[in-house]
């Protein structure tokens, strides 16, 4: 096998150009395509039959996330004359959005799909390359990065795997972390709260079925995980709390990403990591890790290209980011969907390779539910960026009433003020359940606003419209919904009841029951407010599917307190650690606390953890 120095194995797809002839207009037009997060518009400049230059004019997709997509696609559409390019790993929607502008772009200039549309040949390779190092990091999100880092200043030479063409990961879509103890809490009053009044609240809320032990190991290490993140340039505000819900709460965690951000942040520590002697390689899936005598000893890896990497090390860490866009494991675990909102690459790689190689797991199946919304396949592409998803917001305002598929209400619609418990609910429902609203309710906030109901709180979650505003437009959206499968209607309970496959004698008694309470203003079933209660007598009436929402997974591997990785004869396995959500699976009791930030918190914190650890096991 051949071995290349780290400086020859600088990542490059090898692309076959195609020229392209077609009956196009010269000049520039300026197509539109869907993004992540909304309009994607790209100049194309046509000149002779071809494209000439492909330029990214406005966009509002994930800084960090979208960038090698924004990059790389529009040079490969132009140098392939071809918009058959692959997305870029861990930026398929805003790929994908760059592609249909280009496409809108081309039938803007005369042209047809199949004009531009050429097959693109990329070389796969067969070429497998041994490398070595001290420490290999599998995964470049917050916590690999963290590991990464505190190896190479722990004077360990590191490689860092990553599946994207980015760093970060999940990590930058939060807004900040959760911890006790930092230099910043230490300067404000707020900030008084102990480690042993946090430990304590935590165990309440999760019933106790959870491992004091490591959530005491990720409090009394987060403090110090902050100071030593700003003595390396992450600028952080300490603010507490974020949510209204959580005012006047003594234990206040949270410290928000401030200046540049973490992603940014996170780009300056592979700089130092690469300046240490170490490498990254990026559009790379860690496949198997590397055993021998029963020890971790580095992980088999695969480039874009196909190029297999042999990389044989003395300690590995694993730090994938669960396998919350794994719909096929979300599905396997949980038995329902759930709406995944994360960066597209988290399936589970770490924890398969481990589990491969002798790995327990725990708490498998915790899971970081997050608010609820219309299932992604259900969305509709038809609302202009930036515009209220109004149907979407029924979702979280408490005049609707919630039915699951037993036709039976199930939880005081007020708990949408907090993700969590919202979340936390509709997973119990299974794949879907429904928002019931009138036709008479529906107008009443299209043509005079939910002031007209009595309404003194806008709680319609993110984004909120002001009780006395209009909701115009509502009625299009609905239109646009019914015709994506988001939304029915119907005239009757028992018609509504067989287009959605409720039980429809359930559903009549549960409406007979609800427009009692709303009668009485008092509801005794589920105590919601009686400023939410509005009675639903008479159709036509609407069903907003809705779906559990997650951050991603919050349990895997097996691990101690110093992020070994444990096996299924509860033995440490030499040399292997793991950090981040491939790994939390004892501090969680299957649902999420109510403390702001202790995902990242445990991200950041287990991932220096891992990475000292593990420079430490390698001398």
């Amino acid at each position: 096998m051949k071995k290349l120095s780290l400086a020859a194995l600088v990542l490059g797809i090898s692309l076959v150009s195609a020229t392209a002839f077609a009956q196009v207009a010269d000049g520039t037009f300026t197509g539109t395509g869907a993004g992540r997060n909304g309009d994607i518009k790209v100049d194309v400049t046509f000149a002779q039959g071809s494209i000439a230059d492909v330029v990214v004019s406005e966009q509002n997709e994930t800084p960090g996330i979208a960038d090698p997509a924004l990059a790389n696609i529009p040079e490969a559409i132009k140098a392939n004359q071809s918009t058959a390019v692959e997305a870029v790993t861990g930026a398929t929607l805003t790929s994908d959005g760059i592609v249909a502008a280009v496409k809108d772009a081309i039938a803007q200039a005369g042209g047809t799909e199949a004009d531009f549309s050429a097959a693109v040949e990329t070389a796969k390779s067969t070429e497998v390359v041994d490398l070595d190092c001290d420490v290999v990091v599998v995964g470049a999100g917050g916590s690999g990065m963290s590991a990464a880092l505190a190896a190479s200043q722990a004077g360990a030479n590191v490689i860092i795997v990553e599946k994207s063409a980015a760093v970060g990961g999940s990590s930058i879509m939060s807004m900040g972390l959760g911890a006790v103890g930092s230099s910043m809490q230490k300067e404000v009053e707020m900030g008084n709260f102990t480690i042993s009044q946090w430990m304590s609240d935590w165990l309440y809320q999760q019933n106790y079925m959870v491992s004091a032990p490591m959530i005491y190991k990720y409090m009394s290490e987060s403090g110090k995980t902050v100071d030593w993140m700003l003595e390396n340039g992450v600028a952080l505000n300490y603010t507490g709390h974020e949510q209204g819900a959580l005012e006047g709460n003594p234990i206040a965690t949270y410290h928000v990403w401030a200046g540049d951000g973490l992603a940014a942040a996170l780009n300056r520590w592979v700089d130092r990591v690469t300046e240490n002697g170490g490498a990254i390689y990026y559009q790379t899936s860690g496949k198997s890790l590397i055993m021998e005598n029963g020890a971790a000893k580095g992980v088999v890896a695969e480039q874009a290209d196909g190029t297999t990497l042999n990389i044989h090390a003395k300690a590995v860490v694993l730090t994938t980011g669960g396998y919350g866009a794994s719909n096929e494991m979300i599905e396997a675990l949980l038995g329902f969907k759930t709406n995944g909102i994360n960066s597209g690459t988290q399936t589970g790689d770490g924890i398969n390779m481990a589990v491969a190689a002798g790995a327990a797991t725990e708490g498998i199946e915790n899971i970081e539910f997050h608010g609820v919304a219309i299932p992604n396949e259900l969305k509709t592409n038809t609302i202009p960026f930036g515009a209220k998803d109004m149907v979407g917001l029924l979702l979280h305002d408490p005049t609707g009433i919630w039915v699951n598929k037993d036709g039976q209400r199930f939880a005081n619609e007020n708990i949408a003020y907090d993700t969590a418990y919202h979340g936390n609910i509709a997973s119990r429902q299974g794949s879907e359940y429904y928002v019931i609203m009138t036709q008479k309710i529906l107008d009443t906030y299209e043509n005079e606003g939910q002031a007209a109901l009595g309404r003194v709180t806008a709680n319609t979650g993110f984004g909120p419209l002001p009780v006395d505003a209009k909701w115009e437009g509502f009625s299009q959206q609905i239109s646009d919904y019914q015709v994506s499968g988001g939304l029915y209607k119907a005239d009757t309970l028992e018609e509504l009841a067989e287009k959605t496959g409720m039980n429809a004698k359930n559903l009549v008694a549960t409406i007979a029951q609800y427009n009692a309470a709303c009668a009485n203003g008092e509801d005794d079933y589920l105590n919601k407010p009686a400023e939410f209660l509005t009675a639903m007598e008479e159709g036509p009436y609407y069903a907003v599917v809705a779906r559990a929402s997650q951050l991603g997974t919050l349990g895997g591997l097996k691990i101690n307190t110093d992020m070994e990785v444990i096996s299924t004869e509860n033995a440490v396995i030499p040399g292997l650690y793991a950090a981040g959500v491939d790994s939390c699976g004892s501090m969680f009791n299957r649902v999420y606390v109510s403390y702001e930030g202790v995902t990242m918190g445990w991200t950041m914190t287990s991932g220096r953890l891992a990475g000292e650890n593990a420079a430490a096991f390698v001398k």
